[in-house]
């Protein structure tokens, strides 16, 4: 079947047998494999094939393009508002903090 031009995919599909199991019987057989990203595979479609790496939390794949996860969504901008609440406060506690230490050393006048 492999050697007809089916893919390791659609074999698996066919047989029911993994696609992992095909491939080490291919391999112990002495089949040298297609790579699929030369071009020499018979058919790869790209539209709907997930691109490499991990989905960043908050997105999904849908027909090959990335696309916004609406209940992830939701928890990723209850972390944005968090983290921007934080960093609101840290920088008014970090700017009074030069106030005081600019009152001290009397680099300005009183507040």
């Amino acid at each position: 079947m492999y050697e007809n031009g089916l893919s390791l995919r659609d074999i698996e599909e066919r047989t029911g047998i993994a696609k992992s199991t095909v491939r080490a019987a291919l391999t112990k057989s002495g089949v040298r494999l297609r790579s699929p990203i030369n071009g020499n595979a018979r058919h790869i479609d790209r539209l709907h094939t997930k691109r490499g790496g991990h989905t960043p939390y908050g997105y999904a794949y849908l027909d090959g393009k990335l696309l916004i996860d609406p209940k992830e969504q939701i928890i990723v901008r209850k972390l944005l508002v968090i983290d921007l609440i934080t960093t609101m406060l840290w920088t008014v506690k970090y700017c009074k903090a030069i106030a005081r230490e600019s009152v001290g050393v009397g680099a300005i006048g009183k507040l």
